[in-house]
């Protein structure tokens, strides 16, 4: 999902109007090209980054601020992924392509550790990518617990 402009800035599409409005947008284009050719399957990134806006994990607007306790989507440029961006996306794709429920990775998984987000961003992230699936439908899986760790490795090359 990308901001860009236009959501706000008066200059842009989607100006004064809530991010849902350009997710909805984007999301119906893709919905009808995949309509039209067989084999193809949307993978909902763009819902859970609106997810992960609406729920509070993420902020919404990168030309405020950004608010305390919340992390952005976005990186410096307001129109690529940031870290916790693509992170998000990478969890998105994994239960879309596994059917396997995101947060079976646990909080401590060696990607989000080496990418460096805490546990707890992790955690949210991860929920938020489970949510977004299981509304879809995409999980194949039952729901899987998260892996618990009393502490986060200090390198994940020692915690396997």
């Amino acid at each position: 999902m990308h901001d860009r402009e236009d959501l706000h800035l008066p200059k842009g599409a989607w100006y004064g109007k809530p991010i849902e409005s350009m997710a909805h947008d984007v999301r119906d284009g893709y919905d009808r090209a995949a309509a039209g050719t067989a084999g193809i399957t949307v993978v909902p990134v763009g819902d859970a980054w609106v997810r992960a806006m609406r729920t509070g994990v993420a902020d919404s607007n990168p030309y405020d601020g950004i608010d305390a306790d919340k992390i952005n989507l976005w990186t410096y440029d307001a129109y690529h992924a940031s870290t916790y961006g693509y992170y998000l996306q990478a969890l998105v794709l994994f239960g879309s392509i596994t059917g396997r429920d995101p947060r079976s990775l646990g909080a401590n998984e060696c990607s989000g550790f080496e990418l460096g987000l805490s546990g707890a961003q992790v955690g949210a992230l991860q929920q938020v990518a489970f949510d977004q699936l299981a509304a879809e439908g995409t999980l194949h899986t039952a729901a899987a617990k998260p892996e618990t760790k009393p502490s986060r490795p200090t390198r994940c090359s020692a915690s396997h």
